[in-house]
C-alpha cells in the first residue's frame, strides 16, 4: 500500500531541512544546529586574555586620570617674583604650594602662603603669616609685637618697619609681611589679608635644584604667644 500523504491543514509536517537559515524544520518547531564543531581551538582564551588586558588598561589610565585630577586641584607650581621675602626666597625660584591643607585647619604663625593680591587679584604674592584671627599686631620702626608680646625673628634680612602702628585682627582676618621688610608691599601697607584670599601654603621649594627643600615655618618663634583677650 503506498504511503499516505498529510492532508492540508495537518500540523504534522515532513523534515525538510532549511538550507539558508541554518535551522532545520520538523514537527511544528525550530531546532537550532550547534556551532562547537565549527570553533577555533584557543580563540576564546585569546579573546578572554585581550578583553582582560583592555579592562585592566581602562581601569590603570582612569587612575591616573584621577590622581592627576586631585594633583592638580591639590597641589600648584609658582614662580616668585621680586625680592620681598630674600633672604629665604629668591627671584625666579619655583615652589610647590599645597591648596587643600586649608580646608582641613587654619594658617598658622609662620606659615608662608601664595594669596591673591586684595586690591587686584590677578597678582599673587607669597607672604608670612604673622598674625591669626583675634590677634593684636603691633610694629615700630624695629620690632614687631604678637599679643603684646615681642618676638624675635631670624628669617628676616633686617628689623625694620615703616611706623609704629596697631591691628587688632578680625574673625577671618592674618597679618601678612614679607622676610625683607624694607622691601614688601604687606600687611603694614594695606591691612589685615582676609581667608578666602588665600591660595594655599608654600611647601617646597624645588627650582633651582641647588634651592631644593622644605619650608621652615619657625614654630619656635611664636611658641609662647597666647591668644589676645
Amino acid at each position: 500500500m503506498p504511503p499516505l500523504m498529510p492532508a492540508d491543514g495537518d500540523d504534522s509536517t515532513r523534515e525538510t531541512p532549511n538550507r539558508s537559515s541554518g535551522f532545520v524544520l520538523g514537527k511544528g518547531v525550530f531546532r537550532q544546529t550547534t556551532l562547537e564543531h565549527l570553533r577555533v581551538p584557543g580563540i576564546s582564551a585569546v579573546t578572554e586574555k585581550h578583553t582582560r588586558f583592555l579592562r585592566e588598561a581602562i581601569e590603570t589610565v582612569t587612575f591616573t586620570l584621577l590622581i592627576l585630577f586631585i594633583i592638580h586641584f591639590a597641589v600648584q607650581s609658582f614662580r616668585t617674583d621680586g625680592q620681598s621675602m630674600e633672604p629665604n626666597f629668591h627671584n625666579d625660584e619655583f615652589v610647590l604650594v599645597n591648596k587643600m591643607i586649608y580646608f582641613f585647619q587654619q594658617p598658622q604663625r609662620g606659615d608662608v602662603i601664595v594669596f591673591h593680591y586684595p586690591f587686584d587679584i590677578h597678582k599673587d604674592f607669597i607672604k608670612r603669616v604673622i598674625g591669626l584671627p583675634g590677634d593684636t599686631i603691633h610694629t615700630t620702626s624695629s620690632s614687631v609685637s604678637i599679643n603684646n608680646q615681642a618676638i624675635t625673628e631670624p628669617y628676616i634680612r633686617v628689623p625694620v618697619n615703616l611706623e609704629d602702628n596697631t591691628w587688632k585682627l578680625g574673625p577671618g582676618q592674618f597679618f601678612v609681611m614679607g622676610d625683607n621688610r624694607d622691601n614688601s608691599l604687606d600687611s603694614r601697607t594695606w591691612g589685615p589679608l582676609d581667608k578666602s584670599y588665600i591660595i594655599g601654603k608654600v611647601v617646597i621649594t624645588y627650582w633651582p635644584i641647588t634651592d631644593l627643600g622644605f619650608i621652615n615655618t619657625y614654630p619656635a618663634v611664636y611658641a609662647a604667644i597666647h591668644p589676645d583677650h
